[in-house]
């Protein structure tokens, strides 16, 4: 009896486990999409110094700024500011001038297993940030803040630069062409991607469909065996 008790629990647990894991919403730190979709801009820059060791300042190796130069803008999770932020950008990169990014520290005390943001002096990444001070004016250069304060930015490999030429091509609202030589990848159009995934996918193969099924599937075997458990204390 006290085995079938157990036994019930387990499958209980397991059944809010399974139903929360696909709940989650946030961003892992390799799910380049949600971060360009979530963060208010998407930017290439050079990072080009940081506050650390600096005298007069605070800062440590869990909490410092750092100067970037801007070389390209992306895009902005918000379509409404689009015409706002797009201006801020320019003025900083058409003058090749420093713009500050803070938030980086790592490890991070809000993050887990030691993660972190970490500016790497001299190297070039795809940055995912926020403005925190540089809006009211055109000719003000923005101040930047770390949007993920457990990733910072990514490299800027085909992959990324790919998943952000398709979130452009998906929603060209929110797409902030800023700068020289920042070329995407190039993609089809979406007529034709259209097309032929209409011709090579079955249906009930996509992956929506595969993941409901897998979901329903378990759901099915979890409540079948609480049914037989609770049968067995009848």
């Amino acid at each position: 009896m006290m085995s079938a008790r157990i036994a019930l629990f387990t499958l209980l647990a397991l059944c809010c486990s399974v139903r929360t894991a696909f709940a989650q919403g946030t961003c892992l730190p390799t799910d380049t999409a949600c971060l360009v979709r979530t963060a208010q801009l998407t930017v290439l820059a050079t990072i080009t110094g940081t506050n650390l060791n600096e005298t007069g300042t605070a800062a440590n190796s869990t909490n410092y700024n750092a100067t970037v130069t801007l070389q390209c803008g992306y895009y902005s999770s918000d379509a409404a500011a689009v015409a706002l932020l797009k201006p801020r950008l320019n003025s900083a990169v058409g003058a090749n001038v420093p713009v500050t990014v803070t938030g980086w520290g790592k490890p991070n005390p809000g993050c887990a297993n030691n993660l972190g943001a970490e500016a790497v002096v001299g190297s070039t990444k795809v940055l995912f940030v926020y403005v925190t001070v540089g809006t009211d004016a055109a000719s003000i250069v923005p101040t930047l803040a770390v949007f993920d304060i457990c990733q910072g930015g990514v490299d800027p490999t085909t992959q990324v630069l790919t998943t952000i030429a398709q979130l452009q091509q998906q929603n060209p609202a929110n797409v902030i062409n800023v700068g020289t030589n920042c070329t995407l990848p190039v993609l089809p159009s979406t007529t034709t991607a259209r097309t032929t995934a209409t011709s090579t996918v079955s249906p009930g193969s996509a992956t929506g469909g595969a993941s409901s099924s897998v979901r329903n599937s378990i759901a099915v075997v979890l409540l079948g065996s609480i049914a037989v458990l609770f049968a067995m204390f009848a």
